[in-house]
């Protein structure tokens, strides 16, 4: 992957995944008052899945696999799209 930046390190993703869970779990207030809540779920489903969590099956999991269905049916080859 040429010119691309390297991958954050675990440690920061963990961060941001722990950050998200408590404000999505209200351990924590929002910054950004409650109309962000769901675009902090989607974000901490997002990590979740980067870092392996077995929370069963997630919006963002459920929705990857149905992107990925939808690529097969259009023909797309499952690779490095940008």
């Amino acid at each position: 992957m040429k010119n691309q930046p390297p991958i954050r390190d675990l440690e920061q993703i963990q961060r941001a995944h722990d950050m998200l869970w408590a404000i999505v779990l209200g351990k924590v207030p929002s910054p950004f008052g409650q109309a962000s809540e769901p675009m902090l779920q989607t974000a901490l489903e997002a990590l979740c899945w980067v870092l392996q969590h077995d929370h069963g099956d997630t919006g963002f999991k459920k929705n990857l696999t149905v992107i990925a269905r939808h690529f097969r049916a259009c023909g797309v080859i499952e690779r490095r799209i940008t």
